[in-house]
């Protein structure tokens, strides 16, 4: 496959604009993502036939179950209400006026980025570790510039020196300490501290992979990461955005089990079964909470420690969103920003929002996107041939970003209310989300596999 696609002028100038368009997109160069999603699907379009008998191949070994989910739910963001426009609108109610046009090349190029990351697996042609430190450089990018704009306007360690105090803006307060200079496009916005620290968490997870760098063989490597985790870590310390570290722990537990070889001890039936066990009970009590069931909302009001764990402002609204979407009361998207007064919207976790604004069928679509790609993660670090140091930062940065994301998903970044029309970022219009379906293409394609099958063939031949 590798020599076929050499021999091809069209296919190697066409991956390598590809890997430039997953670059830009990363980058959010020019908040221009459209022009670059309808250059996914017109590369996707170019490569097909050049991978078309190995499509044919993969869709029956899990591709198709993989793609599937992803197209219905980038289908659904195509008529969900929430996406479009309304004459009058209140500031309750969330529309996000993308034209028809838009959606469709949302559509289109969300399918066309898996695909992509599918034929840059399959061809060979880049090093797992140039087209993870691409992404990574992508995504630190805007972060380092946000920095400097940052400090140049607030100074250092604003939210400790400028605690308490106020700015006025069109007649309206608003907080310095939670304020931060955030580039978009090409200007610089006042926009949310909790937005820099969460892409700065982030990026900074993918140090934890110089754990396992070979000194001699991987120096662009060790440098790459040291210079995108300083990024992370330097924004979170000049920002005093302190209490973001914790969201490194999940990553930082993976990476110490795999360095000291204890994650094959805890690869058995007790391991799994507790797991499952506490999974399941944290599933019965948010049911039974949701529909307060033995009145078990107001028990948890009588204890301090109970109301803060299952009866806290977040867990509210999930109960909300919860009930209206498995409910069928919201199939396919809802744009109200509040029930019966109480506000639910933006919820601050991406599962719950996309169960909002994208209704049952939207959030069941991604959550079957995201199993799926779980399962072809385990695949990818159990069994293909790249270095461990390469499989510990994608995990790393993924699982940080999930659990960064539970609590505190960017939906809204600009803090002026004179910016409302265009503070909407759902996850279609994520960059970080966008990296990762093309990281779901990218990792369905096992390199092992591929290495025993063609010694099989070739013994079958002697």
């Amino acid at each position: 496959m590798k020599d076929k696609i050499r021999e091809s002028k069209l296919a190697l100038i066409s991956l390598f604009l590809a890997l430039e368009v997953v670059l830009f997109i990363a980058l959010d160069f020019g908040n221009i993502g459209p022009v670059f999603k309808a250059l996914a699907f017109l590369l996707t379009a170019i490569l097909a036939p050049f991978f078309f008998e190995e499509m044919k191949v993969d869709l029956g070994q899990g591709l198709y179950v993989l793609l599937m989910p992803i197209l219905f739910y980038a289908l659904v963001t195509l008529v969900a209400p929430a996406y479009g426009s309304y004459p009058e609108m209140y500031s309750n109610e969330v529309f996000m006026q993308l034209p028809f046009i838009t959606r469709l090349i949302n559509l289109l190029g969300i399918v066309g980025l898996l695909l992509l990351g599918y034929f840059i697996g399959k061809s060979e042609v880049f090093a797992t570790k140039h087209i993870f430190i691409v992404i990574l450089a992508g995504l630190a990018a805007p972060v380092l510039i946000s920095l400097f704009a940052t400090l140049i306007n607030y100074g250092f360690f604003h939210p400790l020196v400028y605690k308490s105090l106020v700015t006025y803006y069109a007649g309206h307060e608003y907080e310095v300490s939670s304020q931060a200079s955030l580039l978009y496009g090409f200007r610089i916005m006042v926009g949310d501290l909790k937005a820099l620290a969460s892409m700065a968490v982030i990026i900074t997870s993918a140090g934890f992979g110089l754990l396992f760098v070979n000194e001699k063989k991987d120096k662009f490597t060790i440098i790459s990461l040291v210079v995108i985790s300083a990024v992370g870590v330097l924004t979170l310390i000049f920002t005093a955005s302190f209490a973001a570290l914790i969201y490194l722990l999940p990553a930082l537990i993976f990476a110490l089990l795999l360095k000291f070889d204890l994650l094959k001890k805890l690869k058995n039936k007790v391991t799994l079964g507790v797991v499952i066990a506490l999974v399941g009970l944290g599933a019965i009590i948010f049911l039974l909470t949701a529909y307060n069931i033995f009145n078990l909302q107001a028990v948890w009001q009588t204890n301090r420690v109970t109301r803060k764990l299952f009866f806290n402002g977040y867990m509210q609204r999930f109960y909300i969103i919860f009930k209206e979407a498995f409910g069928l009361r919201n199939l396919y998207g809802h744009f109200a920003m509040t029930v019966e007064g109480y506000k639910v919207f933006p919820s601050g976790n991406f599962l719950f929002d996309a169960m909002w604004i994208d209704g049952l069928i939207g959030f069941v679509a991604l959550l079957a996107f995201f199993v799926m790609f779980v399962i072809r993660l385990v695949k990818y670090f159990n069994k293909d041939k790249d270095e461990r140091v390469l499989k510990v930062v994608l995990i790393s940065v993924l699982l940080t970003a999930f659990f960064r994301f539970m609590l505190r998903y960017p939906f809204k970044i600009f803090t002026y209310q004179e910016f409302s029309d265009i503070n909407n970022f759902p996850l279609i219009n994520s960059p970080l989300f966008l990296v990762t379906v093309f990281i779901a293409g990218y990792v369905f394609v096992l390199k092992e596999d591929k290495k025993i099958e063609e010694e099989e063939v070739t013994h079958a031949e002697k």
